[in-house]
């Protein structure tokens, strides 16, 4: 049986997937370059074989923490993420995200965003993403589950 290969960069992601690697042998890589060390072994797994394949970080999925109605808005919360440039959440009044949809630009200082300016008694769609800017170009994470929410 042959060694098992050093985990770096200049690894190819197959090569990779056929050995075993340690959760913190994992995480340790993430760290040296610049990935999300969020999430399960299987999740860390995935981020760096894409990240051997492509050479690009790709954006833990973000997860809700509370949903709060209020008088014609709702106030978002998430989970915060490392090693990103900002969040977008989206709304929309149907769950396919095709009516009213609106896209919000957030921080990625904070995990939480008040929207405002939106009917009363309406049912809205609600869903996170993380993207990071790598050379110009957004490497967007998928979105996170949707919730709905009814505001007062």
């Amino acid at each position: 049986m042959s060694e098992r290969p050093i985990l770096d960069k200049n690894l190819d992601s197959k090569t990779f997937r056929d050995y075993y690697y340690l959760k913190e042998e994992l995480l340790d890589f993430c760290r040296k370059n610049g990935l999300p060390v969020s999430g399960g072994k299987i999740e860390l797994t995935e981020r760096i074989a894409y990240y051997l394949d492509t050479g690009k970080v790709k954006p833990a999925k973000t997860s809700f923490k509370k949903i709060s109605p209020g008088k014609k808005s709702f106030t978002v919360q998430w989970k915060k993420i490392s090693n990103i440039s900002a969040y977008q959440v989206q709304i929309a009044t149907n769950k396919k995200f095709t009516k009213n949809k609106k896209t919000f630009k957030v921080s990625k200082k904070s995990t939480k965003v008040k929207i405002k300016n939106l009917k009363a008694k309406k049912k809205y769609y609600v869903r996170v993403r993380s993207y990071k800017t790598v050379n110009g170009k957004r490497n967007y994470s998928k979105w996170s589950a949707i919730k709905t929410v009814k505001t007062k």
